[in-house]
């Protein structure tokens, strides 16, 4: 089997699917896609720096990785890192990410909300913390950390 996970390229493909349905005052799932726009891209981070994968190119299922999560718990747990899973510092990608923490009301399960229930008042926090992990993915290729 090939490589079919392509966490990087996911987090774009939800970013700029993101701005469009802001755009379209759509705003309770550009509100979801900014928050798998984060979790992916802070995968793709993972992955470049080690982090075991499945053939796939997914996130290894066994042993436990502790990575398999959504946000805000992956956030959480990033922010936490001072090494990545090669060793490697991770405080020059960490530090880009200071609004990573505006993700604590956000929730995968938000996608079976009735959209009154949402708080899309975190909308303009969950936008930014967004474009610092696109920023972030942006200096990590440039660096050659990943593709």
């Amino acid at each position: 089997m090939g490589i079919d996970f392509s966490f990087t390229g996911a987090a774009r493909r939800h970013f700029d699917d993101a701005k469009l349905l802001e755009q379209q005052v759509r705003a309770a799932n550009a509100g979801q896609l900014y928050g798998f726009c984060a979790e992916c891209g802070l995968k793709a981070l993972l992955v470049a720096h080690g982090l075991p994968t499945e053939s796939s190119g997914d996130i290894q299922r066994k042993p436990k990785t502790g990575y398999r999560e959504h946000m805000p718990s992956l956030g959480q747990i990033v922010s936490g890192l001072t090494a990545f899973p090669d060793g490697r510092q991770a405080t020059r990608y960490v530090a880009m990410l200071p609004g990573i923490a505006a993700f604590s009301d956000w929730s995968v399960d938000h996608r079976y909300y009735d959209e009154s229930r949402l708080p899309l008042a975190s909308l303009p926090g969950w936008r930014a913390a967004a474009t610092e992990v696109m920023s972030m993915l942006d200096q990590a290729i440039v660096d050659g950390v990943m593709q």
